[in-house]
């Protein structure tokens, strides 16, 4: 758990979901920009949100600013390089859902 958060741009490349949860049929689709302690994504084409993101050991902090009034969140991930790629997984724990996202 935890690792370097590493700037880029991350698309989400898989989305799994483990008992007692099920999968459901929607295609799901992420972009994810992380830049000096900021983030930009957008959801499914259609939501998008930007704020601010920091790592504390084992979780990521995301605080969105716009649309302001953003509840922070708070997710366990794991950031992993292995020669030149670079995943970022996001847990959450309440959906028993992990989503890998790659540095493009």
């Amino acid at each position: 758990m935890g690792g370097t958060l590493v700037d880029g741009t991350y698309e989400l490349t898989a989305w799994d979901v483990y008992a007692p949860s099920t999968p459901d049929s929607d295609m799901h689709s992420t972009t994810l920009r992380i830049s000096g302690g900021t983030f930009e994504v957008v959801v499914n084409g259609t939501s998008r949100q930007s704020g601010v993101i920091a790592a504390l050991v084992t979780s990521l902090t995301i605080t969105p600013t716009c649309p302001p009034g953003g509840t922070p969140i708070i997710k366990p991930y794991t950031s992993a390089t292995a020669s030149t790629v670079t995943t970022l997984q996001l847990f959450t724990q309440s959906e028993h859902r992990v989503e890998t996202l790659t540095r493009q």
